[in-house]
């Protein structure tokens, strides 16, 4: 449950606001009508998400809401506004005074929304908080255990790289921010579907090395991982019987569904605000240069590079992964289908970066030998060579993934509850043994 409360001077304001929020179950809503009246309230009672007037008789909104943020840092402060005070309030914004200003009149819809995402950060921070007294708390433990555990090291190493790790992906967590949230959505799909899971991250991998060839800047980079990493999301709605056959078997109602998938995917992030580039992404990921993509047949430059690049990372790991096949036979057939999309499915250019990606990644398949590595072992930037499965039969990580400081802790953690069943294989440079952690 979240407390809001809302502040305005003008009665059927607050009236209006009662009734947008009348049926939200999930908010406890506050209501007064002066500053005064809500530093009141502030004082006996939490609140997570401030939503305020911006023009009323004893103080204006920012002075109020700065007052606010003094005495309450952690609350999520929303300011209400008409279109003349625009540009105070832009200020305030930028001053870090206010997440948020929705202008009068509002849209309900708006409004729900921008208070869910006040809700949504003000949670995340709070979290983000608790995640970093947690690792520091760990680093002083860990630090106490070894002065006071000396002539045991050698006993718990494997224990202190455990724990070590977790302070690692827990400091992680806390740099990337927003950015790194983001990737939880990513997480769900892992957990919910580790094959698509698997294959997502090899697209991602492949379609950053092609945005990186192409010479996209840092923030176009950003917005072509998450892409990637979701590009099929909307498939998590689609029967499973579906996902698991090859596109060229589908029956026609079969392939209608399959079709919706981006715009499904595109569904469910349109209500995050700075998912709006990675959304038209993921929408036109499988629309062509010739037009005969979907779902709106786009063609040239209507579809952004973005969506070429994912489109195409994305037929290159199912060409590159066709089951059956020797690996010898896969390159070849992959380079010939490949070298046919030029100026019909994608842009030439693009192609060749996709073919000469193929080939520098054939070479060093090539001197790659596989190699069975323990738990403590495993190591970021290390592929797994063989899926890994639990004792209970669960898949827990598809071969081909490339493992993080993230997955290589929830692997540690999930096999201490479901243990590990058969080795586990990375691939390696011939004749070198991975780095242990």
């Amino acid at each position: 449950m979240a407390d809001i409360l809302f502040v305005d001077d003008e009665q059927h304001i607050l009236n209006a606001l009662r009734r947008v929020f009348r049926k939200f179950n999930d908010y406890v809503c506050h209501f007064a009508n002066s500053p005064q009246e809500a530093l009141d309230i502030l004082s006996g009672q939490h609140v997570d998400v401030l939503v305020s007037d911006h023009q009323m008789p004893q103080m204006t909104g920012a002075e109020f809401l700065s007052r606010v943020k003094e005495k309450r840092p952690s609350m999520v402060r929303i300011m209400l506004t008409g279109q003349a005070d625009l540009d105070a309030v832009q200020r305030a914004v930028n001053s870090g005074e206010v997440f948020r200003f929705i202008l009068k009149p509002w849209k309900d819809d708006e409004l729900r929304q921008s208070v869910q995402s006040a809700v949504e950060y003000g949670s995340l921070r709070v979290e983000n908080q608790r995640l970093q007294e947690l690792t520091q708390r760990q680093n002083e433990e860990l630090s106490a255990s070894n002065e006071m555990l000396e002539d045991q090291v050698k006993a718990r190493t494997a224990q202190l790289a455990d724990a070590l790790h977790t302070a690692q992906a827990l400091n992680s967590q806390l740099e990337e921010t927003l950015y790194s949230s983001t990737k939880a959505l990513f997480d769900l799909i892992q957990l919910a579907r580790p094959d698509l899971g698997a294959h997502s991250r090899r697209v991602a991998d492949v379609a950053v090395a092609f945005g990186d060839a192409c010479g996209l800047n840092a923030r176009d980079m950003k917005v072509l991982e998450i892409s990637a990493l979701l590009h099929d999301c909307g498939k998590l709605s689609m029967p499973l019987y579906i996902i698991g056959k090859s596109p060229d078997d589908y029956s026609k109602a079969e392939q209608d569904i399959y079709r919706t998938h981006p715009a499904l995917g595109t569904e469910v992030l349109k209500g995050v605000s700075y998912f709006g580039d990675v959304s038209k992404t993921i929408l036109m990921h499988h629309e062509r240069w010739d037009g005969y993509g979907f779902p709106d047949r786009k063609s040239g430059r209507a579809i952004s590079l973005e969506a070429y690049i994912v489109g195409l990372a994305d037929e290159y790991d199912h060409l590159m992964n066709r089951p059956n096949t020797n690996d010898e036979f896969r390159y070849q057939y992959a380079c010939e289908r490949i070298a046919e999309f030029a100026d019909k499915k994608f842009p030439v250019k693009l192609v060749q970066v996709c073919l000469d990606y193929a080939e520098t990644a054939n070479d060093r398949k090539t001197t790659e030998d596989e190699v069975e590595v323990g738990l403590a072992d495993l190591a970021p930037n290390v592929t797994l060579s063989r899926d890994i499965y639990t004792m209970t039969g669960s898949l827990l990580v598809a071969s081909g993934a490339t493992l993080t400081i993230q997955n290589i802790a929830r692997i540690r953690a999930i096999a201490k509850l479901d243990p590990i069943a058969g080795g586990i294989y990375v691939t390696s440079k011939a004749g070198r043994q991975p780095a242990r952690v």
